[in-house]
């Protein structure tokens, strides 16, 4: 059987400079804002710019 422990009793991943964890956790607490889909894509799509400047993930358009 598969045990899943809650989000809040898992570690940050393991490699993260403080930067990097810092920019982790602010993303989580601008994700629990998201009320709308638009919000979402348009949250999904900074992250993915920032990660990959030319590449988009969504493949259509709101």
């Amino acid at each position: 059987m598969v045990t899943s422990k809650p989000i809040n009793a898992r570690p940050l991943p393991a490699g993260l400079t403080a930067s990097q964890q810092w920019t982790l956790l602010e993303w989580i607490h601008m994700a629990g804002h998201i009320e709308t889909e638009g919000e979402l894509k348009a949250f999904l799509d900074n992250i993915l710019s920032q990660a990959r400047p030319t590449a988009s993930f969504w493949c259509w358009d709101a």
